[in-house]
């Protein structure tokens, strides 16, 4: 349909409407306006959008997979985001919206949409995509990430696990207050023996080394996906386990693990008696626990 046949739909003849999940291209006219005092729930996947704008101030969760090139959004009550590629503060604004939300979900390039946002209760699927030896777009995610906002669960998922500590300890020092952490690893698993760091490495940069600012005094749960053993994953897993201090629970869920015994005796080496360590296969579709 066309941009102007979707407006008039939502808009008008739909005074009741609650919720909304739309999967659609558009023809002719790529400016959509939906305008409703009755829209709890929008999922939007509208291809061909120029702009988008949003006025329901009952709106509540909002989920934008086809981003538009400009968006406006205005949403009092929002409280849970999903936002699925580019997100560009200049040309898409969230406009009379609070500042604290239960549940924001981003992807790599939208990482500065946590920077509009000052508390959530979860940070969902915070992914972090890192090129080998890419000096730019490392600097990029540092900018990016220098702040995150306060969270009380925080899941991470990293694609290449070249530097996991020195990038894992940029993302911790905003965990102040975090009470659930989850990193779930993925790269190319044919390699498990990742390159070492050159001198000149991006990931050496001093701002990505420093610790002493990481607070980790509410932390109470940590689950690690992707895990094989490497020694980056061992160095955070004795990181967390040290300074966690009220840490009750570390969940390890294997992938590829070449000596898994090993593994589990050394994580359980680095780890306080009173901390709970399981450790987890995937087996025939499910999660199977390992003694």
């Amino acid at each position: 349909m066309t941009g102007s046949d979707l407006t008039a739909l939502v808009s008008t003849q739909c005074p009741c409407l609650r919720e909304l999940d739309l999967f659609i291209t558009l023809i002719v006219n790529f400016h959509v306006l939906i305008h409703s005092n009755s829209l709890h729930t929008l999922v939007l996947r509208v291809l061909e959008t120029r702009r988008l704008e949003v006025v329901a101030p009952r709106l509540e969760e909002l989920t934008v997979f086809a981003r538009p090139l400009e968006a406006h959004i205005s949403a009092t009550k929002l409280v849970k985001v999903a936002w699925h590629g580019v997100y560009d503060p200049h040309l898409h604004r969230f406009v009379d919206v609070g500042s604290t939300l239960r549940l924001l979900k981003t992807s790599s390039q939208a990482l500065s949409l946590t920077k509009r946002f000052d508390e959530v209760d979860e940070l969902d699927h915070l992914s972090i995509d890192l090129k080998w030896q890419d000096v730019a777009r490392y600097e990029s995610f540092l900018n990016e990430t220098n702040k995150l906002l306060k969270c009380k669960s925080l899941c991470i998922s990293l694609l290449w696990e070249h530097a996991l500590v020195p990038v894992m300890w940029h993302l911790l020092r905003s965990c102040n207050g975090t009470k659930r952490l989850r990193v779930h690893l993925w790269g190319p698993w044919s390699q498990r023996v990742m390159h070492s760091c050159l001198p000149a490495c991006p990931y050496r940069l001093e701002e990505s080394l420093k610790i002493d600012v990481i607070d980790l005094s509410s932390l109470e749960e940590v689950e690690i996906s992707g895990f094989s053993g490497s020694h980056e994953q061992m160095e955070l897993v004795e990181f967390l386990s040290s300074n966690a201090r009220i840490l009750k629970r570390l969940r390890i869920n294997y992938h590829n693990c070449r000596r898994p015994k090993e593994a589990r005796e050394k994580v359980r080496s680095m780890c306080h008696p009173n901390l709970k360590v399981e450790f987890f296969v995937f087996h025939e579709g499910r999660q199977v626990l390992v003694e």
